[in-house]
């Protein structure tokens, strides 16, 4: 451990040095220095040829981040118009909105009235957007934000859904054309008929 101290002590301070040799003396003792014996066999050790060791180098300096594009983008990040369309040039969107569930003249049975309700939007909202369910032409609950809803006890009978899509002022930005479904429920009235 003494040994090894003493190397690195004599290594910083022989830094103003040109060179650094090793050498082994006749008592078998390891020697550092600048100027070995002359009937030594010493080596010179690597990287001390010729120069003074360098010192490390600083990295280069933090390059700021680039300014916002003059068209609003910013820089390194992908919008994927594939998906979405590329909006920056065009103007408003135009949403297709269609009901998947249930299909058109669908006759649904449920006792409880209860209507699963699927939809596509194509291309999907890529802002803060919600959608408001219509059940006969008037507003059904509040409005949301998922591609499915379930409609609760709804009367038998013949019935007209719709789904608009409006941004975040609660202006309409697309609507799904008009579904109309059947609604089969049992009737208390013809469980008693025997």
């Amino acid at each position: 451990m003494k040994t090894l101290f003493l190397l690195l002590a004599f290594l910083f301070s022989v830094s103003v040095s040109a060179e650094v040799f090793k050498w082994v003396d006749e008592g078998g003792r390891v020697h550092y220095g600048d100027s070995p014996d002359a009937s030594s066999n010493a080596t010179r050790l690597p990287g001390f040829e010729g120069s003074r060791p360098s010192s490390p180098v600083a990295p280069p300096p933090k390059e700021p981040a680039p300014p916002a594009e003059p068209d609003g983008t910013t820089p390194g990040v992908y919008s994927f118009p594939e998906l979405f369309g590329d909006r920056s040039a065009q103007g408003p969107v135009n949403y297709n909105i269609r009901i998947t569930t249930p299909l058109q003249d669908a006759t649904v049975r449920d006792n409880q009235g209860i209507i699963p309700v699927a939809f596509t939007t194509t291309p999907m909202p890529d802002e803060d957007f919600s959608y408001q369910m219509y059940l006969d032409g008037e507003p059904w609950f509040q409005p949301f934000f998922s591609q499915q809803v379930y409609l609760s006890n709804v009367n038998r009978g013949s019935h007209t859904i719709q789904v608009r899509l409006m941004n975040s002022e609660g202006s309409v930005v697309g609507e799904s054309g008009s579904v109309t479904f059947h609604l089969h429920r049992a009737s208390a009235l013809n469980r008693n008929r025997n």
